[in-house]
């Protein structure tokens, strides 16, 4: 065979081989964490995976990285796939979908018992240090109290969900879900409507956090369970 047959040969199969590969997908991502294994559907309701179970990859100047530990994964699930086992979930966020994220990170348990310790928002709860000067707001419709980074009045940037009203008086809880519902940012600035609002819970040795719209907060145990619900069914799959 001429080396220019062969040439031609060659271009042809490697063609063949990139269109195979690319029709080529996996049915689940695997992920190790800490001493556990989840395969996670890809595609369908499962729009993303972000995989950094070897590590965070990227810190930037004003990150929260009071909970940076050894690796996580995130799945942000469609609102649609939500609905379909929380009927009340709002899919709509002010024109924007609500879309559910789950994130698994993986903690020392100290670090994990100081995260979800009541002390860790105490100055918020009581309105102290950084939080003393903070504007304080009631939301009629849920009945919890946004409290703000700053003393400018609402529309806020940021601020943080209480199910009750602060006061340097009160007694700090020892579980911070006895008080503090979730963080809470809002897209867009001041001028947008849409938020990202987020909170955390344990799951067995991992922190758990979950990131909704501020009008699903309301659901929040129900949200809960149904992450803890796709987290067993993803570590379950590896099994299959």
């Amino acid at each position: 065979m001429s080396s220019i047959y062969k040439c031609i040969l060659f271009v042809l199969v490697s063609l063949m081989v990139g269109v195979l590969y690319s029709f080529y997908v996996p049915s689940a991502y695997g992920i190790s964490l800490g001493n556990a294994d989840f395969c996670i559907p890809q595609g369908g309701e499962n729009l993303s995976i972000l995989d950094q179970s070897q590590g965070s990859l990227l810190s930037f100047s004003g990150a929260d990285t009071s909970t940076q530990g050894g690796g996580s994964f995130q799945v942000t699930l469609s609102p649609k796939l939500v609905k379909n086992e929380i009927e009340a979930y709002e899919t709509d966020d002010h024109g924007l979908l609500a879309n559910l994220v789950i994130n698994l990170k993986s903690l020392p348990e100290s670090e994990l018992k100081t995260t979800l310790s009541g002390k860790r928002h105490e100055s918020i709860l009581r309105l102290q240090e950084e939080y003393a000067g903070s504007n304080v707001s009631l939301d009629n419709l849920s009945g919890h109290y946004r409290v703000s980074w700053s003393a400018a009045p609402p529309p806020y940037i940021i601020w943080h969900v209480l199910d009750q009203e602060p006061s340097p008086e009160l007694r700090v809880p020892s579980a911070l879900s006895h008080y503090y519902i979730a963080y809470c940012s809002r897209a867009g600035g001041a001028q947008g409507e849409s938020s990202n609002c987020l909170f955390y819970e344990r799951y067995n040795t991992f922190l758990l956090t979950v990131t909704t719209s501020e009008e699903n907060l309301a659901l929040k145990p129900e949200l809960i369970s149904f992450a803890r619900k796709k987290l067993n069914e993803w570590a379950g799959a590896c099994a299959e």
